[in-house]
């Protein structure tokens, strides 16, 4: 489906409408001119002198007033494309939300390095963005809880602190993205490509990481308490002695609040008995096993 752009828009209606009128507007002018001339300025150079600057004075200060307008009606209209782009993206009528992302892209408001990406921060709880094309997308701060991103291109995307519980996320491709401190509790993420991303401090509580590809990924500091594990490649992952164990068991909390688990992670810890079910000691939560069983 062709996405015209606002420009291509306002070009096609708007636009062309105003720059008619305000020819329209300056043939009047000059035609009222003309006319006053001949009915107001009499045969005498010092009042036609006169007439002349007046009515050139008069003339400039119209065309400004109509030029003034119509920049104001073309921003105006700028402004609600961009609010109704936002609270169509987060609909949750998969058309419409898809339609929405591609005309944010078509206008340079999606991708990170746009100059004014309006996905940041955005509300977009329950969107139906699945297979949407968010690649590059800034989507800092964003609320996507129990969105379904189930497919979507979310390569080098910036997820940096979203709020993403319940989401859908299976076979989505977040490789190289940034989830540090991303909420990802209770969401699904099964066979997701997280190559290179960035989950530093991320949570990851309740979540389905079954078959997962962490290859290169960042897990420093990340929580990732009764998550499913089963199947995921942890190859060449950078961990860290602040990692909570799947199976790990809150003890307890420090002076400043912070809670304090049994498990963490340390260069001993096999991380094969939570994804290989064939390990001696494997280990999975009961929520997946149910799940698996039924």
């Amino acid at each position: 489906m062709v996405t015209n752009t606002l420009d291509q828009r306002l070009n096609e209606s708007g636009e062309l409408l105003s720059e008619h009128r305000i020819g329209m507007l300056m043939l009047a002018v000059i035609a009222g001119l003309i006319l006053g001339w001949f009915l107001f300025a009499p045969d005498q150079p010092l009042e036609r002198n006169g007439y002349l600057t007046n009515a050139f004075t008069e003339a400039i200060s119209v065309l400004l007033t109509v030029f003034v307008l119509n920049e104001f009606n073309k921003r105006r209209e700028v402004a609600e494309t961009k609010k109704r782009l936002i609270r169509q993206a987060g609909s949750v009528n998969h058309q419409i939300a898809i339609n929405a992302v591609e005309e944010l892209r078509a206008n340079g408001w999606l991708k990170k390095t746009d100059k004014e990406p309006l996905l940041f921060d955005a509300s977009l709880a329950y969107a139906n963005l699945a297979n949407a094309k968010l690649a590059y997308a800034n989507l800092e701060g964003a609320d996507l809880a129990y969105a379904n991103l189930e497919g979507a291109d979310l390569a080098y995307a910036n997820l940096e602190g979203a709020n993403l519980p319940g989401a859908n996320l299976a076979n989505a491709n977040l490789g190289a993205a940034n989830l540090a401190n991303a909420d990802l509790n209770s969401a699904n993420l099964t066979n997701a490509s997280l190559q290179q991303t960035n989950l530093a401090y991320t949570q990851f509580w309740n979540v389905n990481l079954s078959k997962v590809d962490f290859l290169f990924a960042n897990l420093a500091n990340t929580y990732l308490g009764a998550a499913n594990l089963v199947g995921a490649n942890l190859k060449s992952v950078t961990f860290d002695g602040h990692i909570v164990l799947p199976d790990a068991q809150y003890v307890g909390s420090d002076a400043e609040g912070k809670m304090i688990f049994d498990r963490y992670w340390t260069p001993r810890t096999d991380m094969s008995r939570y994804t290989n079910p064939e390990h001696p000691d494997f280990w999975q939560p009961n929520w997946a096993k149910k799940s698996d069983e039924s």
